[in-house]
């Protein structure tokens, strides 16, 4: 491989988010290295770029991954990879705890030695319970999750080796990203019990829950941007389009025709759903961020890849 070739580390490129990233760096015109396990992500995600990119199968807590990128020059590592469910966090802390902190300081080790910049891709579960919203970076951090915990930590390891070493770093904290490609959460179960069948529709919760949901390709040039302009404090990523999941359900079975089905309300949700969940993003805004889909453009181009693999798989 050639050494003069700089190239663009994405861990978890595989994943949701992570797939989403490496198209935005191809079209950039960017050379980039996916590193992935393949315990959450999908190959299938990499196949729009997958003629760009240098695809490593390997663990990123496994610390002979120093030694298969060698041959590497290795400009930023975009550091994504890491357990991203809340209850397998809390079935299984020694598997978050190894796969967010471990495998976070393994990078870190990584990006130090080959002097690269590292962007660490954190979450909202970092803030716990929000104290006021919006939600903004310097709100206090105080996670109710082992996941949200692990997250934190991370963000300590990565200014660490800031101020320990003079590494070039940014944190970045995810709110709720949606688009093609993700296997769970709110948007996928909504489009999900559209079509099952049946006719009821049920909400968990009080359906009065607020939340924002950013398009995924918002999100990776927002990734990209903080990258390229922000400093070393954290940003926050998401959308100021706020809903509750009431009015999400009703958006969702309008644009799937299912408006026939009848919405439930449970009245009880799963442990820990936070009632109100809104980022403050003045200062990725003041990078120049402007948000170029609404939810229910989102929504419509998740729909249109729901059709096309849903006719894949018949």
């Amino acid at each position: 491989m050639p050494k003069e070739t700089i190239y663009d580390l994405v861990t978890g490129g595989s994943g949701f988010v992570g797939s989403h990233l490496v198209d935005y760096l191809t079209n950039q015109g960017r050379s980039v290295i996916v590193v992935d396990n393949f315990d959450a992500g999908r190959e299938e995600n990499l196949n729009c770029s997958k003629s760009m990119i240098e695809l490593i199968r390997a663990d990123t807590r496994d610390e002979s991954l120093i030694n298969i990128i060698k041959d590497f020059n290795i400009h930023r590592v975009f550091h994504l990879a890491a357990n991203a469910s809340v209850p397998r966090s809390s079935q299984d802390p020694m598997y978050d705890l190894t796969t967010n902190v471990v495998g976070t300081l393994n990078m870190l080790e990584i990006a130090r030695q080959r002097r690269s910049q590292f962007i660490y891709i954190s979450s909202a579960a970092v803030y716990g319970t929000p104290q006021y919203i919006p939600t903004d970076e310097v709100h206090p951090t105080e996670p109710i999750s082992y996941y949200g915990t692990s997250k934190l930590s991370g963000e300590h390891y990565t200014d660490l080796y800031r101020r320990e070493y003079g590494l070039d770093t940014r944190i970045i904290r995810y709110f709720n990203c949606f688009g093609p490609r993700q296997p769970r959460y709110i948007v996928f179960d909504y489009l999900r019990k559209a079509y099952e069948s049946g006719d009821t529709f049920q909400v968990l919760g009080s359906g009065e829950q607020v939340r924002t949901q950013l398009y995924v390709t918002d999100a990776a040039e927002a990734t990209v941007l903080v990258a390229e302009k922000g400093d070393s404090k954290p940003y926050n990523i998401g959308s100021e389009e706020s809903f509750t999941v009431l009015d999400l359900a009703k958006q969702v079975l309008d644009i799937t025709g299912q408006t026939h089905k009848k919405i439930t309300i449970t009245g009880h949700s799963w442990p820990g759903d936070i009632a109100v969940l809104k980022p403050d993003i003045t200062r990725l805004k003041s990078l120049g961020f402007r948000q170029s889909h609404s939810l229910i453009d989102g929504l419509r181009k998740v729909l249109e890849w729901w059709n096309r693999n849903t006719e894949l798989e018949s």
